[in-house]
């Protein structure tokens, strides 16, 4: 009777001395893995083969191929990827990106509104309506509301920051004022 066997090559673990030769695994029966310390160390050197083609990479969608190290820059990173790169080439990460189904669903999901509403909201100003820059404009919305009710401007990154800090009350925003008028009045 077999305590362990390996699912790759068969070699059995027939008494606990035997366990040694397998992998350690707190969670399965025995603290031992199906899997013996052999095959482990041949599958962490095996490199899976693409079915077909001489690429590194391919882009799903345009079908475009990198065949070089070099090539693979015209791919959209990843991390966990094989060469660090996914299955998509640049151009086509931005096509997808700038669809109108995107802009609808991402700013549908943020604020409620159709990426139209969007932009008509935005359009009423090109300055930020509190400091006055027009860099990094912001589309400044209730968080209790959804739709273009909720918005109430267009803000620059750092004023709709502050007012998101100092809790997007009033009230928070006047204690704040009072605490600087005290230190103004000590001067």
């Amino acid at each position: 009777m077999s305590i362990r066997v390996c699912k790759y090559c068969n070699s059995e673990a027939n008494t606990y001395e035997d366990l040694v030769f397998f992998v350690t695994d707190s969670g399965s029966k025995y603290g031992k893995k199906n899997l013996c310390t052999t095959c482990q160390k041949e599958r962490r050197t095996y490199v899976k083969k693409r079915a077909s083609g001489d690429y590194l990479r391919k882009c799903l969608y345009c079908g475009v191929e990198a065949k070089t190290q070099e090539d693979l820059c015209e791919f959209v990173n990843h991390k966990d990827a094989t060469h660090g790169k996914r299955n998509m080439c640049i151009e086509c990460k931005k096509d997808k990106d700038s669809s109108p189904e995107r802009r609808d669903s991402t700013f549908m999901r943020l604020y409620g509104v159709t990426a139209a509403e969007y932009d008509e909201c935005m359009s009423t100003s090109h300055y930020c309506e509190h400091c006055g820059t027009d860099k990094k404009l912001c589309y400044d919305h209730d968080h209790d509301y959804r739709g273009v009710e909720a918005f109430r401007g267009v803000l620059c990154q750092a004023c709709n920051g502050a007012v998101g800090i100092l809790g997007d009350t009033l009230e928070s925003i006047n204690r704040m004022s009072n605490y600087l008028r005290r230190y103004e009045e000590k001067k």
